[in-house]
């Protein structure tokens, strides 16, 4: 069997508890995992972003407990954890050293590439060629800048319009329920009007997902399966979730 791991799952195989992790273990073990560029256009749109973030702290601070604070201050602000995951992750790596979480964070972006693709085949599903899965981290006066992870409407290059054109015939009225947002947009994909890029783009990425794990002729795995029940159910995908009871 192929199961194909969507962004929750990536994020939860590297920052997940240990309970966790062994329970994402007993679903994929046995199992031909795959994953696709449009998953990791998210994934560095979210973890490798904020890794970037948490870099930006640790240049301005000298002290641990002051990088601390600004780790509470930015997690609040951006209404995410990941961040202080992130940090509390590089504190034990490094046994609370700061200069050395300096020193190691860059080669840390690379590690979190290379846990993203462990245990998945190298070669990843391509349907919408999505620009953000090429995005890069440079350096200016040593401070990293993520490029390319954003994009809009006037500046995607990628497939994603000839993607939901190749599978408008899979969406079939009437709908399950959907977020209205998404359901809007499906139902505007199957009267034959393309407005998917940018923003849109985003909101439809769970129905992206699933349709690339019906490609790559696999399951879908994922911790949300409120958003993703409805999707499978109308594309006919099969849907598992490890038990993190």
């Amino acid at each position: 069997m192929k199961l194909f791991l969507d962004t929750t799952i990536q994020i939860d195989r590297i920052f997940g508890s240990r309970k966790k992790r062994a329970a994402i273990r007993a679903v994929c073990d046995g199992k031909e995992c795959f994953c696709s560029g449009y998953v990791l256009g998210e994934f560095y749109a979210t973890i490798v972003l904020d890794a970037v973030s948490v870099y930006h702290v640790l240049l301005t601070e000298q002290d641990l407990n002051e990088a601390e604070k600004r780790m509470e201050e930015l997690s609040r602000h951006r209404h995410s954890q990941r961040t202080h995951l992130i940090f509390i992750r590089l504190r034990q790596l490094f046994d609370n050293q700061i200069e050395e979480m300096k020193c190691e964070i860059e080669s840390y972006f690379e590690d979190l590439l290379h846990m993203f693709f462990r245990g998945v085949h190298p070669d990843l599903q391509d349907g919408t060629q999505c620009q953000r899965a090429n995005a890069r981290i440079t350096y200016e006066d040593e401070s990293p800048i993520l490029e390319g992870v954003f994009c809009n409407k006037k500046t995607c290059q990628c497939n994603v319009v000839d993607f939901w054109k190749r599978h408008q015939a899979l969406i079939t009225l009437p709908l399950p329920a959907f977020e209205e947002k998404v359901k809007a947009l499906l139902e505007e994909i199957q009267q034959g009007r393309y407005d998917v890029k940018g923003n849109n783009c985003r909101t439809l990425g769970d129905a992206v997902i699933v349709l690339e794990a019906l490609d790559g002729g696999g399951e879908i795995c994922t911790t949300n399966r409120k958003d993703f029940s409805p999707l499978c159910e109308l594309f006919q995908v099969g849907l598992q979730s490890p038990d993190y009871t």
